[in-house]
C-alpha cells in the first residue's frame, strides 16, 4: 500500500524559498560591499522612478524613519538626486544600480537555470496574481 505525502504549505514553500534566496543575494551584495537596505532603494527609484520619501518608504514597506538613514546614505554618496520632495537615482546611483543588476542578474540566471523557462514565466505570473488576490483580500486601511 503506498502513501502519499501532502505537499507543503504553499506559505511555507514560499517563505522557505524566499530565505534560501535573499541569503544568496545578501551574498552577492556583500561582495560589493552593498548593504541590502540601499540595494533595494536603488531598484525601487530604477524601476519606479522618481518618488518622494514616504513613497519610497511606503513601497519599502519601512517607516519613513527606517528609510530616512538609507536615503541619506545614498545622498551622501551621489547616488539619489533630490528635487524638491522627488528623489531619483544621480547618473552614479543608475551606474551602481547598473554594476549590481549585473551581479544578481547572474544569481538569477544560476538559480533558474535548470527551468524550463516556460515553467518559471508560469510561477511568476502565479505568484503575482497570488500577492495581487492575497492584497485585495486586505481590509481597507490595512
Amino acid at each position: 500500500m503506498s502513501t502519499q505525502t501532502a505537499p507543503p504549505p504553499l506559505g511555507l514553500t514560499i517563505a522557505l524559498c524566499q530565505q534560501a534566496l535573499t541569503r544568496r543575494l545578501h551574498e552577492v551584495l556583500a561582495e560589493h560591499d552593498t548593504p541590502a537596505a540601499t540595494f533595494y532603494a536603488r531598484q525601487v527609484l530604477a524601476g519606479r522612478g522618481p518618488m518622494s520619501r514616504a513613497a519610497l518608504a511606503d513601497v519599502l514597506a519601512q517607516s519613513p524613519t527606517a528609510t530616512a538613514g538609507t536615503v541619506d546614505e545614498l545622498i551622501a554618496a551621489g547616488e539619489i538626486s533630490v528635487d524638491g520632495d522627488e528623489l531619483a537615482l544621480s547618473p552614479a546611483g543608475r551606474e551602481r544600480h547598473a554594476e549590481l543588476t549585473r551581479s544578481t542578474g547572474a544569481l538569477t540566471r544560476t538559480v533558474l537555470e535548470p527551468f524550463d523557462p516556460d515553467d518559471v514565466a508560469t510561477t511568476i505570473r502565479t505568484l503575482q496574481a497570488i500577492t495581487a488576490r492575497a492584497d485585495a483580500l486586505a481590509p481597507a486601511g490595512a
